[in-house]
């Protein structure tokens, strides 16, 4: 019962059980009336969802129910009037003076309004289910539709009316297995939520996939299933084009590789043999030769090793980002020593200062020395200096560290900033400095790879100064 007409009836007349027997249809009537109202509105509530509510009674019935619910607090109301008519000396009968049928009337007209307002919600709610782009659909635990918005009807192409009286069988095709429904809502009596993909099939026989958000709630005593579902046929030819696209990718990864090993066991081979000949002519026949035969010998060896080299910074192109990374801790300025080394730097022709005390961290070593190693031998090979002098710095940036390669050397013009990381790609002609045109491009890739970053400042005649970040930890990027 309302706790407002309860606590009136018992203010009035002390308990229920006084209530005078002429008054009990109105208590009925008024009772009755109020718990449908508490129902549908406890029923819409549980069937909320994040993304839209629904609604558990058909429209055109709520239309009718509504009507008839304001027919009968109108006679209510008739009623009491015509009970305040009633001789004073005669209201002693019936256990009510003026004052309590003020109290009664007032009391009715306040649930009237509750009743209003709730019909008022419930059509909001309805219209807006209604201009829903999401089919929006309720069933009993057997599957039968209780409730469908416009875009179920439209996107079915059956009639509103025709669905109810349809089950979710009917038109999903994930369901058509004897026991599968069943199976479903055992699954979402354990969840808050499930998030399925099916197929809906139309009136016609057509098909299309579907998402569903489905949740199961439970209003007195029966079960029912609420379901959110929404179009994905674009999203799957989406999906089926980028797969495609990947199988092309993986294709055209495939004639890399070949390539590479082209490269690396049909290329190599002759050039080695080349370069011997080159040798052998330098060892037993220079004396013969007269100074522009030994010019064009010296020329002829080192073509030969630019491009062998030229053939080896294509293989590491090609590897970086398909060769597992071999992820170990190490101290960068290790790296550092390792780099000097290999380049076999004279004090006397270069200087290495670090600026700043350099981290240790998690990374594949090999992949961070070739970033230092393009980026120390371009400073020593491109010098104008009799001594260049390269700066070695590194901030922490949260999340990432930002490494600053800075040289003496004659800098480089702003049009060109982009051109340099372009592969074979060079600032100055091969018969000056034996240059690939690949360093560079392998160090921004192996960054890339990581999701890292690299760009450069330069001041003609000052200098050039390489900056490239690297998160610090490298599973970031997998």
């Amino acid at each position: 019962m309302n706790r407002k007409l309860y606590q009136q009836l018992v203010q009035i007349y002390g308990s229920l059980d006084k209530v005078p027997d002429e008054l009990q249809p109105f208590v009925k009537a008024v009772n009755t009336t109020y718990d449908q109202l508490e129902y549908e509105n406890t029923l819409l509530t549980q069937s909320m969802d994040a993304s839209f509510q629904e609604l558990y009674k058909k429209n055109k019935q709520l239309d009718k129910e509504s009507e008839q619910r304001n027919k009968v607090v109108d006679k209510l109301k008739r009623s009491l009037n015509a009970l305040l008519s009633v001789n004073r000396e005669e209201a002693p009968l019936i256990g009510l003076d003026e004052q309590d049928l003020d109290e009664v009337i007032e009391m009715v007209e306040d649930e009237s309004q509750k009743v209003r307002q709730l019909e008022e919600q419930l059509l909001i709610i309805r219209k807006l289910m209604d201009q829903s782009t999401d089919s929006i659909q309720v069933a009993d635990e057997s599957g039968n539709f209780v409730f469908v918005n416009k875009e179920a009807s439209r996107r079915m192409s059956y009639t509103i009316e025709k669905l109810l009286t349809m089950k979710v069988q009917d038109i999903e095709l994930v369901f058509k297995d004897p026991g599968s429904w069943e199976a479903h809502i055992e699954e979402l009596k354990s969840h808050d939520n499930v998030f399925k993909e099916g197929v809906n099939v139309r009136k016609d026989g057509s098909t299309f996939p579907v998402e569903v958000n489905a949740k199961y709630v439970k209003l007195g005593g029966r079960g029912y299933v609420i379901a959110v579902s929404r179009d994905i046929s674009s999203r799957k030819k989406s999906e089926i084009r980028q797969q495609q696209l990947m199988d092309d990718l993986a294709w055209a990864n495939k004639e890399l590789t070949d390539f590479a090993y082209i490269v690396s066991h049909e290329l190599k081979a002759p050039l080695r043999g080349i370069g011997t000949l080159a040798d052998w002519l330098v060892e037993d026949y220079s004396a013969h030769l007269d100074d522009e035969g030994k010019e064009h010998l010296r020329l002829l060896q080192q073509r030969v090793v630019r491009l062998h080299n030229l053939i080896e910074g294509v293989l590491t192109y090609s590897r970086i980002g398909r060769k597992k990374k071999n992820i170990s801790t190490f101290a960068v300025g290790s790296v550092i020593e390792e780099v000097k080394d290999i380049l076999d730097l004279s004090p006397t022709v270069s200087e290495i200062i670090i600026d700043a005390p350099l981290p240790t961290i998690q990374n594949d070593r090999q992949r961070i020395t070739q970033i230092f190693q393009n980026l120390i031998s371009n400073a020593v090979k491109y010098k104008d200096k009799a001594c260049v002098k390269i700066n070695i710095n590194c901030l922490d940036k949260g999340d990432k560290y930002l490494f600053c390669v800075k040289d003496n050397g004659p800098g480089i013009e702003m049009r060109y900033h982009q051109k340099i990381f372009q592969i074979f790609q060079t600032l100055q002609g091969a018969e000056n400095y034996e240059s690939t045109g690949v360093g560079l491009t392998i160090v921004k890739k192996i960054l890339e790879s990581q999701k890292g970053d690299i760009w450069l400042e330069s001041k003609m005649g000052e200098g050039t100064s390489f900056f490239f970040s690297i998160y610090k930890n490298i599973m970031h990027d997998e």
